[in-house]
């Protein structure tokens, strides 16, 4: 026997979604007085394991501000993410040298409480959150090159990273037979761009 339809009355309505924080700065502040605590609570020379993957799990989470914001069906802005990307500057310096925690891309989108896949959309927009995430993907294409020059990341760790994550290639070259990971821009272009984005967000 059919289940009969439920009427308009008895349909059970959705809680509405309250936003925890009608502004970000007091959020970004909670969440980098919460990470502190918790990093000085730790004894990171005790801990047997890999410290950046320690913070990733148990610091690092989608602040409320764009939860709630998602949940509402809120659009996210341009602004939005040049907010993170400052964030992730702050955390760096938070951990960075104690640690040797540096940021990535899935860290970005991790505090945003999207996917990478959302983030790597937004980058084919024709709009300002669109020229934001090019912004941001190339901050994160710089940190990754350098990283790996500095030998903090083993190349072939940074390889990967690059490919899954932010749309970086391998290729031989024509002079040597060593793989390159490299990008549809020179390194040279992509620290001019960033210069200039540094500059526009100061």
């Amino acid at each position: 026997m059919a289940r009969k339809p439920k009427l308009p009355e008895e349909l059970k309505k959705k809680d509405p979604v309250v936003l925890r924080y009608e502004e970000y700065a007091p959020c970004e502040s909670d969440f980098l007085k919460t990470a502190k605590e918790k990093g000085d609570n730790i004894d990171f020379t005790a801990l047997r394991c890999n410290l950046p993957a320690w913070i990733e799990d148990n610091i690092i989470e989608p602040l409320p501000y764009f939860v709630d914001r998602k949940r509402k069906g809120l659009e996210f802005s341009s602004q939005d993410l040049e907010n993170v990307l400052k964030l992730s500057g702050k955390i760096t310096k938070m951990f960075g040298e104690s640690v040797g925690y540096v940021p990535t891309i899935y860290t970005f989108c991790k505090l945003l409480g999207i996917s990478n896949q959302t983030f790597s959309n937004w980058s084919y927009e024709n709009s300002e959150r669109g020229e934001m995430a090019r912004i941001v993907q190339d901050h994160y294409r710089n940190l990754l090159i350098q990283t790996m020059y500095s030998g903090e990341l083993h190349p072939a760790a940074g390889a990967l990273i690059g490919k899954a994550s932010l749309g970086m290639r391998e290729f031989d070259g024509s002079t040597t037979n060593i793989n390159i990971v490299t990008t549809e821009k020179s390194v040279a272009d992509i620290m001019k761009e960033l210069e200039e984005a540094r500059k526009d967000l100061h």
